[in-house]
């Protein structure tokens, strides 16, 4: 599979570890509390998007352990 890029395009790439890393409650980070905060950061530098990923996944664990890596990759093609 080719994936064609275009000038402009956002990607974010991560592991599962995002999604599954969980509160006090052990309920999971989940796809819709993802795609709910990029959602609104369309206008951010790659830099930026991954940078407010992280903080909200901090303020939603609390102290509560990662039980998985949480790895995240953003990019925009220029050009």
């Amino acid at each position: 599979m080719i994936l064609e890029l275009a000038s402009g395009d956002r990607y974010l790439i991560f592991t599962d570890g995002l999604l599954e890393a969980m509160d006090v409650d052990r309920k999971f980070y989940g796809m819709k509390r993802l795609t709910d905060l990029i959602s609104g950061a369309r206008i951010h530098e790659p830099e930026k998007v991954l940078k407010n990923i992280l903080d909200d996944v901090r303020v939603f664990t609390g102290n509560e352990p990662y039980h998985d890596d949480l790895t995240m990759l953003a990019m925009e093609v220029t050009g």
